[in-house]
């Protein structure tokens, strides 16, 4: 089997000619998302959302957008789909199942069978 390099272009990296790794709507998409993540950070304060639920401790690490409904489950990276979230929390939600049922029941995370599941896949306009 012949390897191929990986060359970097304008577009991200590229398999030899005319193959690339990513396409224009994916280009268009990364575009809107630092609007969408000031947006979403100015709507929430520049707080963490999931501060206040038990279990929750202290904020520490850097403010990052979550999916409220995964991005790999069809979650947009839209303003209603996203909330503040500090980096510690963000991990502690796959990490601890009872701040996750609880993150949960406040509507911070929306599994299958939540009344958001189908607006969270929706984009919404800033």
């Amino acid at each position: 089997m012949k390897r191929t390099e990986l060359k970097r272009g304008t577009k991200g990296l590229s398999r030899g000619k005319g193959l690339k790794a990513r396409s224009d709507r994916k280009i268009a998409a990364d575009d809107l998302k630092p609007p969408v993540r000031e947006a979403v950070f100015r709507r929430d304060g520049a707080r963490c959302r999931l501060r206040g639920l038990p279990g929750a401790g202290q904020c520490f690490g850097g403010l990052t957008p979550h999916h409220r409904r995964r991005d790999s489950q069809g979650g947009a990276y839209s303003l209603f789909n996203l909330v503040a979230a500090c980096s510690h929390h963000n991990e502690l939600l796959e990490s601890d199942a009872d701040f996750s049922a609880a993150a949960e029941a406040a509507g911070l995370v929306v599994r299958r069978g939540h009344p958001d599941w189908d607006r969270c896949g929706m984009d919404d306009p800033l």
